[in-house]
C-alpha cells in the first residue's frame, strides 16, 4: 500500500472504533512499517491522531516517527506553527515524545504569536515531558499570556484550552505571579460554567507554585473552587479528587478556616482516595505475595552470595 492509502486506512479504522488490539498490530506491521520512512508530515498527523483516537500506542512506531520527524525538521526554521503543535501534542498524549524531537521541533518553529490553540498544544506537550528549556518555554508561554485577554471563550474548548495552558505552566514552573494574575482576571467569571476536571485543574494551577512556600495566594479563590467542587459531588474522577483535596489541605496549612460544607465534601473525597488506594494496593499485592520461607531462602542464598552468616533471628521477623 502506498503512504497515502495507509494514512487514509488508520483514519478510517480509528473513527469506527471497532478494531481490536490484534488488528492495530497487523496493520502496523503489515502496512505501516514498510512505508513509515515515505510518510509526508500531513500522514504522519494523520497517523499519529488515529493511534491518539483509537487509545493505541505502539513504541515502534513512535519512536520511528520520532527519529523521522528529527530527520525533517533539523535546520528548519519556519515550520508550519499548527502542524507542529498537534504533532507535539498527539505525540505527549500518547507518551511517546521525547527530548530531541521537541527540541527540534520547536526549534525549528516560528510560532504564530496570534495563534492560541497550536500555542497551547505546543506549551501542553511541553509539560506532559517536562521539558523546560527557558529559550523554548518563555516565548511561547509570552504569546500564550498576550493573547488571554482578548480569547473569546464562547468559542468550543477555549475554556478548557485557557485552563490547560494555565496547568502547564504552573508545570513548568513557568507560571510568575505577572502570567497567573493575567490568567485569572479572564477565568474569574467563568467559574460556574467550569466541568469537574477544568476546576480541579485551576486548583492545581493555584497551588503548585506556592506550596511549601508560605501563604497561598489567591485564597478567596480556592474557596470559591472548593464550593464549586463540593458541588459537584459524585462527578469527579480519583485522580481529580486527589487535586481538589491538595488544595484543601494548602488552605488548611496557610491557616484557612474553610466552611463546613467544604469540609464535609473533603470528608467524602478522602473515603473514595482511601478506598481506591486500597484497591490499587490489593491488586498489586495479589502479584508479589511471598511465602516466608520463600523469603529466608532468597536472603540466606543472598548472605552467601556475599560470604556473610546467616542468623534467623534477625531474618525471621516481621517484613
Amino acid at each position: 500500500m502506498a503512504p497515502r492509502e495507509v494514512a487514509f486506512l488508520f483514519d478510517q479504522v480509528s473513527r469506527n472504533k471497532a478494531a481490536s488490539l490484534k488488528t492495530w498490530n497487523t496493520y502496523c506491521s503489515n502496512f505501516l512499517m514498510p512505508v513509515i520512512d515515505q510518510l509526508t508530515i500531513d500522514e504522519m498527523l494523520t497517523v499519529i491522531r488515529s493511534m491518539v483516537r483509537a487509545r493505541f500506542r505502539k513504541f515502534a512506531v513512535t519512536n520511528k516517527v520520532n527519529r523521522r520527524l528529527t530527520s525533517v525538521f533539523y535546520g528548519q526554521t519556519s515550520a508550519d506553527s499548527a502542524k507542529v503543535g498537534r504533532l507535539l501534542n498527539d505525540l505527549a498524549k500518547l507518551d511517546s515524545l521525547d527530548d530531541m524531537t521537541t527540541r527540534t521541533l520547536c526549534r525549528a518553529t516560528k510560532f504564530d504569536e496570534s495563534d492560541f490553540v497550536s500555542l497551547s498544544m505546543t506549551l501542553n506537550a511541553l509539560a506532559r515531558t517536562r521539558l523546560a528549556d527557558s529559550d523554548i518555554v518563555n516565548p511561547i508561554a509570552d504569546a500564550v499570556v498576550s493573547l488571554v485577554p482578548e480569547l473569546d471563550l464562547t468559542v468550543e474548548h477555549s475554556l478548557t484550552r485557557l485552563v490547560q495552558a494555565l496547568s502547564s505552566l504552573a508545570r513548568l514552573a513557568a507560571l510568575t505571579s505577572e502570567r497567573r494574575e493575567v490568567f485569572i482576571r479572564r477565568i474569574c467569571g467563568q467559574l460556574s460554567f467550569m466541568e469537574p476536571f477544568q476546576l480541579s485543574m485551576l486548583m492545581h494551577a493555584l497551588v503548585v507554585p506556592d506550596w511549601g512556600d508560605g501563604p497561598i495566594e489567591h485564597q478567596d479563590l480556592l474557596l470559591n473552587l472548593l464550593r464549586y467542587a463540593s458541588k459537584g459531588r459524585g462527578e469527579f474522577t480519583f485522580p481529580q479528587l486527589h487535586e481538589i483535596l491538595t488544595s484543601g489541605y494548602a488552605l488548611q496549612a496557610s491557616g484557612v478556616a474553610l466552611p463546613r460544607d467544604v469540609i464535609l465534601f473533603m470528608g467524602d473525597a478522602e473515603r473514595i482516595v482511601e478506598d481506591e488506594g486500597r484497591k490499587a494496593v490489593a491488586a498489586t499485592s495479589a502479584h508479589l505475595e511471598v511465602s516466608n520461607s520463600k523469603f529466608q531462602e532468597s536472603i540466606k542464598g543472598l548472605l552467601k552470595a556475599c560470604d556473610l552468616e546467616y542468623d534467623e533471628e534477625v531474618v525471621a521477623g516481621t517484613y
